[in-house]
């Protein structure tokens, strides 16, 4: 009886520690909503290829993006721009310049690159 108190204990923590972890993941929503501001961030004629400027801006717009009266307002989650602005800033200035085409352009080419 007390080792089936144990494993049941163990594996409540197991499943409170699983639900922590899908919490703090992004949802493909997010991702997209990234990739879709950082695009249009490189865009604008005053773009820059510096990290704390992307960064700023990627918060920016991110948190801007949220409508005042809507219910849910998420945080701005670093770790996933900077992922994005890492790839794009790893990029060639050809892919670079591919990037700044247009948004399909933009999101295909920050796809085949990875962060590191």
């Amino acid at each position: 009886m007390k080792n089936l108190s144990i494993l049941l204990g163990i594996g409540g923590l197991c499943l409170v520690l699983f639900a922590i972890f899908k919490i703090q993941q992004p949802s493909q929503n997010e991702i997209e909503r990234y990739q879709a501001i950082l695009c249009f961030i490189i865009r604008q004629p005053d773009a820059t290829d510096d990290h704390a400027h992307l960064m700023q801006d990627m918060e920016k717009y991110q948190q801007g993006s949220i409508s005042d009266y809507a219910v849910q307002h998420p945080d701005f989650r670093p770790k996933l721009a900077d992922s994005w602005v890492k790839r794009y800033l790893s990029l060639n200035n050809q892919q670079k310049q591919r990037a700044k085409e247009n948004y399909l352009p933009c999101v295909e080419v920050l796809k085949q690159t990875t962060a590191d």
